[in-house]
């Protein structure tokens, strides 16, 4: 499963015409988001979800969304700021 996202990436990267012709927008930072969640690169994975939800609207990236909030709640920080007063 690995080979398939590190591979949907290298074509994106060498080849965007390419990819653009059978994967939409959404479905390639899905793709690209999962292979670096795969190689535990999850500060890279975090940047292509926030980048693809600044770049996308709401309404045509919903399962976007409902990824990038299964994968905070799976490795965001619990770490919490308390103002002292």
């Amino acid at each position: 499963m690995m080979l398939v996202y590190a591979a949907l990436t290298l074509v994106a990267l060498c080849c965007p015409v390419l990819c653009c012709a059978w994967l939409t927008q959404e479905e390639f930072f899905l793709a690209f988001a999962k292979f670096e969640e795969i190689v535990k690169e999850f500060d890279r994975a975090r940047a292509i979800y926030k980048y693809a939800l600044d770049q996308l609207p709401r309404g045509a990236a919903q399962h976007l969304y409902d990824t990038f909030n299964r994968f905070e709640k799976q490795h965001g920080s619990r770490c919490v700021d308390v103002a002292i007063s």
